[in-house]
């Protein structure tokens, strides 16, 4: 080999040497970070007010026939719908059924008896032994027989049906919470004997008036229900907006909002247990959102770091709205968008430009809120 490209050759392994050396040394130098990605989702801020665990009816079962008391379910009793709460007597009631059964009878025969007559005198018409008016007295009779039968069959049904209101049967799946009339108590009709809640329960709220354009029915909101465990995150599910009462009391001015309770939960839950309810302060829109790790707090402001091209970019933002771990942000031009990588470990020390080293990739989940409002999936790119 000449001694020219010998020295080439020695120049040229030194250099790879030293860009080695020096790629490895940057390497080095890059601060290790653990970043995430910016998302788009629909948001709207959140306010929160107390609720109530209610059942859906609540009513007050009362005697439609007077009656002594013989039976009443006592409270906490599970009933189902047509099943029986209450039982009067009154053997009144027992003389009067068999007093109207005989006089039906009574009439039935003399229906029975004047319908023969009526075939005899026209057998005899037809033999001249019988006259036209002994026929016409009979037709006579025999209607009004018939006219008495219907009002006697009549008045025996209606006692029939007073008496069997005498028992009190519940108008839907129900638990007996109170007794108002005990075994023995005679009461009129119209009197109370049991108070009842139906197995269906449901949320009411009330929120400010302010806010009852951003509320409509077919939401869904978030219930937190309070009072569990203190040392475990509280129980939270999403109950729909079934009804909206557009009256404001003139004290509070705040509307009434009614919550259905999903099945699931129908079960957990207890009338008149307090919960937390989230809802709606507007209508919700499309943000770019960012984890709160992300953010770096200043007085002179708020910034995060993105990664771009292996080095950190400081970007100052304007932070908004959050949920949960996620937090709404606004920049300059399209600094931050759906798809931005974001520094959310190792930026408290990170300066601008600084070489970076991604290490992990962290996933936040979806984030809460809009979705629990309004029942529908966000746009997440």
């Amino acid at each position: 080999m000449k001694p020219s490209r010998l020295l080439s050759f020695s120049v040229l392994c030194v250099c790879l040497v030293f860009l080695h050396a020096g790629l490895v040394a940057a390497q080095k130098s890059a601060v290790p970070v653990k970043t995430a990605t910016a998302i788009n989702t629909q948001v709207a801020p959140e306010g929160e007010a107390p609720g109530t665990v209610e059942a859906v009816h609540r009513p007050v079962l009362k005697a439609e026939s007077a009656g002594r008391v013989e039976q009443v379910a006592g409270p906490g009793t599970i009933v189902a719908e047509g099943e029986t709460v209450a039982t009067l007597v009154d053997p009144v009631y027992a003389l009067r059924l068999q007093e109207m059964r005989q006089a039906v009878a009574s009439i039935e025969a003399r229906v029975g008896f004047l319908q023969a007559e009526s075939e005899r005198l026209a057998s005899m018409v037809r033999q001249q032994l019988a006259s036209e008016r002994e026929v016409e007295q009979n037709h006579s009779d025999l209607a009004q027989a018939r006219s008495d039968l219907q009002a006697a069959t009549a008045r025996l049904r209606q006692l029939q049906s007073t008496i069997q209101r005498l028992s009190l049967t519940a108008p839907f799946d129900a638990v007996v919470t109170e007794r108002l009339a005990h075994v023995g108590d005679y009461v009129r009709a119209g009197d109370s004997v049991a108070q009842l809640i139906s197995r269906q329960l449901q949320v009411s709220v009330f929120v400010p008036v302010s806010v009852h354009k951003s509320v409509k029915t077919g939401q869904q909101w978030k219930v937190i229900v309070t009072g569990e465990n203190k040392n475990k995150q509280p129980p939270v599910f999403l109950a729909t907006v079934r009804a909206v009462v557009p009256s404001a009391s003139p004290n509070t001015r705040r509307i009434q909002v009614l919550l259905e309770i999903p099945s699931s939960w129908q079960g957990n839950l207890v009338d008149g247990q307090a919960v937390v309810v989230r809802y709606p302060l507007s209508e919700p829109v499309t943000a770019t959102l960012v984890p709160r790790d992300s953010l770096v707090l200043r007085q002179s402001g708020a910034y995060i770091f993105r990664v771009q091209d292996g080095r950190a970019v400081k970007t100052p933002v304007v932070p908004g709205v959050g949920w949960g771990d996620w937090v709404a942000v606004t920049a300059d031009g399209q600094a931050v968008q759906a798809g931005t990588v974001v520094v959310v470990r190792g930026n408290e020390r990170l300066r601008a430009g600084q070489a970076v080293r991604e290490i992990e990739r962290i996933d936040y989940g979806e984030p809460e809120g809009p979705k629990d409002m309004n029942g529908q999936k966000r746009t997440r790119v």
